[in-house]
């Protein structure tokens, strides 16, 4: 096929692509089916087929350390939480997990969640900022921030 037409062909695949993508999001329908969670980030299916989410969680009581959107401060507030789907009964599964947020805004902790098969979770904890505004007289104040945690079933 010559390049010219190889290129036009693309660039209408592209386009009937977009066009039907955007046709099925539009006639999507959706609902919750879970609400009042505590600064949620990403889901993983488990092997219970059980939706979990990561929560970030609201941050605590400290310590503390200025960062661009204002003081954020360290506490125990992230969790899991499994989405029975059958039910759409929320409950807690793991909590206690570290935290750190500006008056529960802009909270850093943790970030998604993933199976190993029937086996183990793994979770990631992370801070979208600079390293640096962790620390408060050299100590750091989420020494936990760009780990990946296993949890055991």
């Amino acid at each position: 096929m010559p390049r010219g037409l190889r290129h036009r062909t693309l660039v209408f695949w592209a386009l009937v692509s977009s066009i039907a993508i955007g046709a099925l999001l539009n006639a999507a329908s959706w609902r919750v089916i879970a609400d009042g969670l505590d600064n949620p980030r990403g889901i993983g299916i488990g092997p219970d087929g059980g939706v979990y989410v990561a929560e970030a969680g609201s941050g605590g009581a400290g310590p503390c350390a200025p960062g661009p959107e204002g003081i954020r401060c360290y506490g125990l507030s992230g969790a899991i939480s499994r989405i029975d789907l059958r039910t759409l009964r929320v409950e807690r599964v793991t909590s206690g997990l570290p935290s750190l947020a500006t008056d529960g805004d802009f909270a850093a902790g943790p970030q998604d969640i993933s199976f190993q098969g029937r086996g183990n979770a793994y979770l990631t904890l992370g801070f979208g900022g600079d390293p640096g505004a962790l620390y408060v007289t050299n100590r750091s104040i989420f020494s936990n921030a760009g780990q990946v945690l296993e949890i055991r079933q």
